[in-house]
């Protein structure tokens, strides 16, 4: 049976709680006394797996004095004539979408189909968490008691699924005092952000109330109370954090906000301290940079400009600095500068560094110029790259390394290269090296035993080193000789005395011929 949109938020709040808490059991019972010596009771739990088992099970209600048993009582879930009374009687919000959802003449549900949203709901109301047999009603004398739930699956025998002690005494206690938010307000608008951590799950959720300050009336923002679930220890200091919006009636009034807890019976606790928002109109204003005069290599001239219309709202300008890049983290490089003025004299730190203008006006917004780039006056070049050393293997592949420069406006490396010392070195490749090293690949198949490289720095101003010294690197020599051929052969008469003059296989590193020979009658020399 479809279920009416409006409830479809509530159903995927309450999933989205299971998906996060496992299988790990999250029961837990709530109790509470009041002077009366009313004293009530519930379960209460976000993991889908546990509302399905209330739901099937059979839920018992057990009340303990030290080891006596009290009383003890089977829940169940009460009639629709009942919570129709109930929700004529209460215009309570999540009450009245309780009874919504099970008397819609259009989508009715039953209890098994609407159970999931059903226990939501009814954690923001104690009578709803009774109708709904999760909770129940008794009385007590003066003393300590304990509270017992027992949960029955299936048939089988009740398991205690969680427990409460409470002592009579306990209504005099305050309640836990609700947090203190902070606010960012903005063009008749705030944004409410608080950390509920010292609450320690104390309250199911909270509340905004605002009011004008001066007046005595405090008014809720909404009906919808922002949950916070109870598992924080296991999740984080994420799971204390809530964050709501509320709009402004009107802006430059002072409006006064505070946070009122609500616990697992619907009551809410201790409102928290009050905090002040004003809602204004966002500042127009802002600061043009002009151009920058260098008076020295280091020394510059900031000029910058500002409409007089928007002077009345402005505190104070300040200077920001970034170091790293135009759009990188700005920091304050001079505070407060001086409105009379339309320049700032400023040392540039080396070599450059971006900046720009924040204005602080006296309502405590804030606005900020565009950001330029101021550069110092640079011809010094990089120092020349040292101790340029490299190693060649057999497939020709050179693997060059030299100490790195530490240069703060450095941009690269660029590395030459020749086949001999003479000769002009050509760029062994366009692309600039960010890194001290570089991988070349030659031919081996040349007459040249050598080959020569040196490297230069280059800054990004385009200043370029002196070359480094020279490093020769000998080639792997893998050319043979040429052949020689034998242009005669002389036998002397009526000797055995052979005569072999033989020509070519010449080679700068020859160390030897040898000499083979065969008779006519062999097939293999020797």
């Amino acid at each position: 049976m479809l279920i009416k949109i409006k409830h479809i938020l509530l159903w995927m709040l309450l999933c989205m709680c299971a998906q996060l808490y496992g299988q790990q059991s999250y029961y837990r019972v709530f109790a509470k006394v009041d002077s009366a010596g009313v004293l009530r009771s519930r379960v209460a739990t976000f993991d889908s797996l546990e509302v399905m088992n209330l739901r099937d099970g059979k839920l018992t209600y057990q009340l303990w004095k030290g080891s006596q048993l009290i009383r003890t009582k089977i829940l169940a879930v009460g009639t629709l004539a009942n919570l129709e009374g109930m929700a004529k009687a209460d215009t309570n919000y999540y009450l009245q979408e309780i009874n919504s959802i099970m008397t819609d003449p259009e989508q009715p549900l039953t209890i098994k189909e609407g159970y999931s949203i059903l226990t939501f709901l009814s954690f923001f109301h104690g009578a709803a968490g009774q109708w709904l047999g999760q909770g129940t009603m008794d009385t007590v004398k003066t003393g300590a008691y304990e509270v017992r739930y027992l949960l029955s699956i299936k048939g089988r025998k009740p398991k205690i699924i969680g427990s409460a002690k409470i002592h009579t005494d306990d209504w005099k206690k305050k309640p836990i005092a609700s947090p203190t938010p902070s606010l960012e307000c903005g063009n008749r608008t705030v944004g409410i952000t608080l950390n509920a951590k010292a609450c320690k799950g104390y309250y199911l959720g909270f509340n905004t109330q605002r009011r004008k300050k001066g007046t005595e009336q405090w008014y809720f923002t909404s009906p919808i109370i922002s949950v916070n679930p109870y598992y924080e220890v296991k999740y984080g200091d994420g799971r204390y954090l809530h964050k709501m919006q509320d709009s402004l009636p009107e802006n430059h009034v002072t409006y006064e906000y505070r946070i009122v807890g609500m616990d697992y019976f619907g009551d809410y606790g201790t409102p928290g301290s009050v905090v002040e928002c004003i809602g204004m109109e966002p500042y127009s204003g802002y600061v043009v940079p002009l151009l920058t005069t260098m008076k020295n290599d280091s020394l510059a001239e900031l000029n910058w400009e500002i409409k007089e219309e928007y002077l009345p709202e402005v505190k104070s300008i300040d200077l920001l600095i970034s170091k790293d890049s135009l759009y990188g983290h700005y920091t304050t490089f001079v505070e407060g500068i001086d409105l009379q003025k339309r320049s700032v004299a400023i040392v540039i730190p080396e070599p450059y560094a971006s900046f720009r203008y924040r204005i602080n006006t006296i309502n405590g917004q804030e606005a900020l110029s565009s950001p330029f780039d101021v550069e110092r006056w640079d011809t010094r070049p990089p120092a020349i790259p040292t101790d340029l050393t490299g190693k060649i293997d057999t497939m020709g592949i050179v693997r060059l390394k030299w100490k790195a420069n530490t240069e703060k406006d450095l941009w690269g490396y660029r590395v030459f290269f020749a086949n001999n010392k003479t000769d002009e070195f050509s760029l062994c490749s366009a692309e600039i090296m960010s890194k001290p090293f570089f991988i070349d690949t030659i031919k081996l198949d040349n007459l040249s035993a050598e080959i020569y490289y040196k490297v230069v720095a280059l800054d990004q101003r385009g200043n370029i080193s002196p070359f480094s010294e020279i490093l020769t690197i000998t080639k792997p020599d893998t050319i043979p000789p040429a052949p020689a051929f034998i242009k005669l052969i002389k036998q002397y008469k009526n000797t055995a005395t052979v005569l072999l003059r033989a020509i070519g296989g010449g080679s700068h590193d020859l160390s030897g011929h040898r000499l083979f020979r065969r008779d006519t009658l062999s097939k293999s020399f020797t």
